[in-house]
């Protein structure tokens, strides 16, 4: 196990550290485990598919949470495969997915969200909506929340990429 949890994270830290396009596909997640010191990998992911992006959910999420002793990863794991193969085989929509996921990971990951950088920056979702509210904070801009410009987008993308690497 110690060596897929390497592979794990070495999977989080390039995700991490890419530059989002328009149409990358990108997870945000957070630490849900009770009192830890948030020494989880959390936050912006980006892929260059949907499918590249359910394959690092499938193989290596569960495997980035530090603590996690193997008996626990393997059945979690087998439940995050289960849900992610039920999303591919189209047996659920992305929501439930995401959902069922939060479900199995309560306690340890939140899947805060996932979709395309374009989601983010025009999306109506409650974490894009975050997202351009904490990206125009101080700005004197009509709507916090409403969708970005090309020119905001292009200064969020490089903010993301900044503070994801």
């Amino acid at each position: 196990m110690g060596l897929l949890r390497n592979l794990a994270r070495d999977a989080f830290d390039e995700a991490e550290n890419r530059k989002p396009e328009a149409k990358s596909w990108g997870l945000y997640t957070r630490d849900d485990r009770p009192g830890q010191g948030g020494d989880s990998p959390c936050g912006f992911c980006w892929f260059d598919s949907q499918a590249e992006m359910m394959h690092f959910v499938r193989e290596y999420l569960v495997l980035t949470v530090p603590g996690l002793g193997s008996t626990d990863s393997a059945l979690v794991l087998a439940s995050v495969r289960g849900v992610c193969d039920d999303l591919n085989r189209r047996k659920i929509g992305p929501s439930k997915a995401r959902a069922e996921l939060n479900k199995v990971l309560k306690g340890l990951l939140n899947v805060m969200w996932w979709g395309t950088f374009e989601d983010l920056c025009g999306d109506g979702g409650s974490h894009p909506r975050r997202v351009r509210a904490w990206f125009r904070a101080g700005r004197e801009v009509a709507s916090l929340h409403a969708p970005l410009t090309e020119s905001e987008a292009e200064t969020l993308r490089q903010r993301l990429w900044e503070f994801g690497g």
